[in-house]
C-alpha cells in the first residue's frame, strides 16, 4: 500500500458498506475486497484501501450479489437461497393426467382435510396454506374446529398454473414434480 492511500480497519469498512461483521470478514477473508491480513488477533488484522472499497461499490448490485453467497449471512426467510431452480411446464393435455395421478397419491387421505393433513400433504407451512386460503387461492370450507379443504380442490390447487408458477417450491411439492416428471417425460425448462 502507498503511504497516502487511506487505510481502513475491518470495523470501518463494515461500517461503510453497512454489512454484519461475519459478513465483512468473509468478504476480506475470500478476498472478495483487497486487503491486506495481519496475523494479529485484533480489529486491525485487515488493512483494506479506502479505493478498494469504493470500487467495490461502484460495481452493479448484481455483481456485488453475485460475488457473496445468498442467505448465507442473514437468518430471513426472505433472503434464504432458492433451492428449487426449475419452473415446471405440463402441457394442458397432460394436466388431466397430473390430477388422476395427484389423486392416485393422496388416495389414503380423507376427503376433508385439516390444514395440518394439508401441511404433510404438500410439505408447504400453515401461515402459507392459511394465506392461500385468505386471498383465495385455495378454498376451505369452515366448521367449528377450524377449515377444512376439500381433497379435490387441493388437487386442482396444486394442478393449476399458479401451483407450477411458485418460485420457492417446498421439498414435497418438488418431489411430487420431479417424480411426475421423470414418469411421465413432461417438459421442464430453467426458470428466468
Amino acid at each position: 500500500m502507498k503511504k497516502n492511500d487511506e487505510v481502513l480497519s475491518l470495523e470501518q469498512m463494515r461500517i461503510l458498506l453497512h454489512i454484519s461483521k461475519r459478513k465483512a470478514a468473509w468478504m476480506l477473508q475470500n478476498q472478495v475486497i483487497p486487503c491486506i491480513v495481519n496475523d494479529q488477533m485484533t480489529t486491525h488484522k485487515y488493512m483494506v484501501r479506502r479505493e478498494d472499497v469504493d470500487a467495490f461499490l461502484r460495481l452493479p448490485v448484481a455483481e456485488q450479489n453475485a460475488r457473496i453467497p445468498v442467505g448465507q449471512f442473514t437468518s430471513g426467510y426472505q433472503c434464504k437461497p432458492v433451492s428449487n431452480v426449475y419452473a415446471y411446464t405440463i402441457p394442458d393435455i397432460e394436466r388431466d393426467r397430473f390430477t388422476l395421478y395427484l389423486d392416485d397419491l393422496f388416495s389414503d387421505k380423507p376427503n376433508a382435510l385439516t390444514i395440518s393433513m394439508a401441511c404433510s400433504m404438500t410439505g408447504y407451512s400453515a401461515t402459507t396454506l392459511n394465506r392461500w386460503i385468505d386471498t383465495e387461492l385455495l378454498f376451505a370450507a369452515w366448521v367449528f374446529d377450524g377449515p377444512r379443504i376439500p381433497k379435490s380442490t387441493l388437487v386442482s390447487f396444486l394442478a393449476s398454473d399458479y401451483a407450477f408458477r411458485i418460485h420457492q417450491k417446498s421439498e414435497v411439492h418438488t418431489a411430487i414434480l420431479e417424480k411426475w416428471i421423470e414418469e411421465s417425460n413432461c417438459n421442464r425448462e430453467t426458470a428466468r
